[in-house]
This record gives structure tokens, sequence and C-alpha cells, in this order.
């Protein structure tokens, strides 16, 4: 029996939909995975332009623990330079914000943009203030880019 022009488009349209969907669930994680995400060591393969001005370069790494502390290197003019201090991650329903309570060597709270584009991949973009911004805009070159290293 042979088949009518609309089943057989219908069909093709449902494979296509199939196809499609499979092709959208390729990363393997949603933003309720980013606690878990997060934790272990991060190396920053590359820094902004803004960085650069404030004398801070790579080697820079980031190594998040499973209760919420968190240890950074970075260079500044030339110096390792270690912060500690806990961190706290909020989903703001647009972008998910993370909070540096920074105690070592001197107390401070740095805000920034978190945005995870693989497991093994991440970017952070620091700010001052409230964090309003879309984690798609690049404010003044400040993006930094981290890979896993563990």
């Amino acid at each position: 029996m042979k088949k009518s022009v609309k089943e057989y488009d219908l069909k093709k349209m449902i494979a296509f939909l199939f196809i499609l969907s499979v092709m959208g669930c390729g990363s393997g994680f949603t933003r309720a995975d980013f606690p878990k995400l997060i934790i272990g060591e991060w190396k920053a393969v590359s820094f902004g332009s803004h960085y650069s001005a404030m004398h801070i370069s790579l080697p820079a790494s980031f190594q998040f623990r499973k209760d919420n502390t968190y240890t950074q290197t970075f260079t500044e003019t030339g110096t390792l330079k270690t912060r500690h201090g806990k961190y706290a991650l909020k989903d703001n329903g647009f972008i998910y914000q993370i909070d540096f309570i920074q105690n070592s060597p001197s107390d401070a709270l740095i805000l920034g943009i978190i945005t995870f584009h693989s497991e093994n991949e991440m970017t952070l973009k620091l700010a001052n203030g409230f964090v309003r911004e879309r984690p798609s805009g690049n404010r003044n070159g400040d993006e930094q880019v981290y890979k896993r290293v563990n």
C-alpha cells in the first residue's frame, strides 16, 4: 500500500525533531549542575585586556572545594600571589553569580558572573557592585577563560 505524501512528510518531521532534541542535549548538564561542576582545579588559559592593564597575567588558577572554600593564584607584576576565602553561587535567573568572600591576605567581597561552556571550560567575569550583566556581554575585556585541570 502506498503512503500518502502527508504521512511521509509527518514521519520526516518527527525524525527531524527527534534528531534536534538529541543534539540539544549534547552538553550533558544544566544550570542546576553548576554547584557540582565548579568543584576542582581550574587553570586560566586567557585573561582579558582589563587584567593586562592591571599587570595581572598568567599563570593563574582556582581551586574550588566542596566546603565552599577556594584558593586562587595569579601573577601580578611577575610575582605569584595567592588568595583564600569562601565562595557562594547564586542563580539569579538569567546569570549565575559567584561571590568571593576573600579572607587572606585581606578581607574583600568580589562579585562575578560564571558561565560553563562545557564540563571542562568556564568563563569568569568579575564586577564591582551589583551584577546585572548578561553573560554574553563582555565588559571592557574582563573575561577570564579557565580549563579544568582534574
